[in-house]
């Protein structure tokens, strides 16, 4: 279950701020309502597209975290042979429970 972000996460609270930041600009004359209407227009695009670029960047950076991790770590040559143990032993129960479950005539 994934776990609910904090508010000043979300793409929501970024775009409310920016809204009531034009209608600030606009109610003290600092913007004409023709460039508040365009500003909102074009932060409306611009805050999601961001938190898309930033979500991106930051699953590339994971990615080659991940990857220096591996090739830096130095390899376990038994840990594969364990591996192919663990699920032969793991078939092998299978077939027993498989087969003692089937009734021949």
């Amino acid at each position: 279950m994934e776990t609910q972000k904090p508010g000043w996460h979300t793409s929501e609270l970024w775009l409310t701020t920016a809204k009531q930041l034009l209608s600030f600009a606009l109610a003290f004359g600092v913007l004409s309502p023709q460039d508040a209407e365009t500003l909102g227009q074009a932060l409306a695009r611009g805050i999601p597209a961001a938190f898309i670029v930033v979500a991106a960047a930051w699953e590339v950076v994971t990615y080659i975290r991940g990857r220096v991790i591996t090739k830096t770590t130095p390899a376990d040559p038994t840990l594969g042979a364990a591996a192919l143990r663990e699920l032969q032993q793991l078939r092998q129960q299978s077939v027993r429970q498989t087969t003692g479950q089937m009734r021949l005539p």
